[in-house]
């Protein structure tokens, strides 16, 4: 791989993890920085992330005798959206779009920032319709990156459903083939 094609690939990485786009500072970056940046914020994140499973999957075991209204009511007031991310992986997809159907769109849409952008896409389509376009919304507002890299994995029955209102200020992002595949696609629906 020539090291313009490294570097980016490092760049999309960081990019990934971070849900923001990478600064021109950085972007400026020799090949083996990028990577020693990138491998830092891997073990960052690796021992944020440690030892935290455990917890997560018996959170996600208890959460199955409670109500989804309770479930709802105590995730907006007490769980932040990283470990209501994690809950969720560990719960079905029934489950987990019974609670996100009744929670507001920024909540969820912060949830999804933290998922798998596969698994992302399938839990947003899960959703009722109208909230998930409600919460795909929200996810395009404030990350729109993330919402191109889970719309990645969307069908086109929940693309159609979109109106996107940022598509302008994506085509000034430098950005990887598969988000700009998205983009185009939204482009082609909407502009």
């Amino acid at each position: 791989m020539a090291t313009k094609d490294k570097k980016k690939a490092l760049i999309i990485h960081i990019e990934k993890n971070t849900h923001v786009p990478v600064p021109e500072a950085l972007k400026g970056m020799e090949e083996k920085e990028l990577k020693q940046l990138s491998d830092y914020l891997d073990s960052v994140l690796n021992r944020e992330r440690a030892g935290m499973d455990g917890l997560f999957q018996s959170m996600s075991q208890t959460m199955k005798y409670i109500p989804n209204f309770l479930l709802q009511s105590l995730a907006q007031k007490f769980i932040e959206p990283p470990i209501a991310a994690r809950i969720t992986v560990r719960l079905t997809l029934k489950q987990a779009t019974g609670v996100a159907a009744g929670l507001p769109p920024e909540y969820v849409a912060e949830c999804a920032l933290y998922l798998d952008n596969p698994y992302a896409a399938e839990f947003l389509s899960a959703l009722p319709k109208k909230h998930r376009a409600l919460c795909i919304q929200a996810l395009m507002e404030r990350y729109p990156l993330k919402a191109l890299d889970v719309l990645a994995y969307a069908d086109n029955a929940v693309l159609t459903q979109l109106k996107p209102t940022n598509l302008v200020a994506l085509e000034q992002l430098e950005l990887n083939s598969q988000r700009l595949s998205v983009l185009r696609n939204l482009q082609e629906q909407y502009g």
